[in-house]
């Protein structure tokens, strides 16, 4: 505790010196001198008193007497090399990548008013639609043209799409395992 009490007038003639050298007189000549004289008896009151109040501003009351007096302390070899920050990683280039899920191909279309209509009668037909998601994937087919691949979906597993398969077939539908891709079917 006495080396904080010593901390604590360190700071109150740091502030009452620092206080003279800017106005260039005394220090109680001053409105600043004066600020500066009272906060140092406070401090050195509050020190007296082991008031916890100085503790929690032990680390701004170091800065200060660093500050008046130019002298800081040495940093540690820990502080004076700081970690480098983690480089930043560009996301990837998720263009043009297959989906991780899977889904159903159930028909195709050349137009997307089409993949919605056709959406609708397949959901009314298999209840097992209930709850995917359809999607319209471009393709394109070369010489028979562009035509808009109707999907459902997700799937975990190409297992899981292959079983979802199974009574679209059974029903007398189309039905094949694609990756989860293209936008979202707007009704």
């Amino acid at each position: 505790m006495r080396r904080f009490a010593f901390i604590c007038a360190a700071i109150a003639a740091g502030l009452a010196l620092g206080a003279c050298s800017v106005t260039g007189g005394t220090a109680a000549s001053s409105a600043d001198g004066q600020q500066a004289e009272r906060l140092a008896a406070l401090l050195m009151d509050h020190a007296r008193r082991d008031d916890p109040v100085l503790a929690g501003a032990r680390g701004e009351m170091q800065a200060l007497e660093h500050a008046l007096t130019g002298q800081y302390p040495a940093m540690a070899e820990e502080e004076a090399a700081p970690e480098p920050a983690p480089a930043l990683i560009a996301a990837p280039d998720t263009d043009g990548g297959l989906s991780l899920f899977h889904a159903i191909h159930l028909a195709s279309y050349r137009e997307a008013r089409h993949g919605v209509e056709g959406w609708r009668a397949l959901q009314s037909q298999h209840a097992s639609l209930d709850g995917l998601e359809a999607r319209l994937v471009p393709a394109d087919l070369g010489a028979q043209g562009l035509y808009l691949r109707l999907l459902a979906g997700p799937f975990d597993s190409r297992a899981a799409a292959m079983a979802a398969c199974e009574p679209i077939q059974a029903g007398g539908n189309w039905c094949a395992v694609l990756p989860f891709d293209g936008d979202p079917l707007i009704p």
